[in-house]
């Protein structure tokens, strides 16, 4: 299974700021929990599956499916990471 990690995302709220230079710059706000996407269902994720209505990464070719979770440790649940595996040099 492919992921990609998303993590927390920002969305514009429609209002902007200034800078120094007279530029204007939208006003973000984050987007509660922590976002992944994959290539396959997640088993057992189902309760945090989402159906975004302007999805921000997809994958080409294949389905993608949307995750939101409250942080990354209950990401990691579902999805440890691997340990690294070192090569021993003699």
């Amino acid at each position: 299974m492919n992921y990609q990690i998303l993590g927390e995302l920002q969305s514009p709220t429609g209002e902007f700021t200034t800078d120094q230079e007279g530029f204007e710059i939208p006003i973000m706000e984050t987007i509660e929990g922590f976002h992944v996407n994959t290539t396959e269902a997640i088993e057992g994720a189902d309760e945090y599956r989402v159906s975004p209505t302007v999805p921000r990464v997809v994958y080409a070719g294949v389905e993608t499916f949307f995750y939101c979770f409250p942080d990354e440790a209950t990401f990691r649940t579902f999805m440890p990471i691997e340990e690294e595996i070192v090569d021993e040099q003699l």
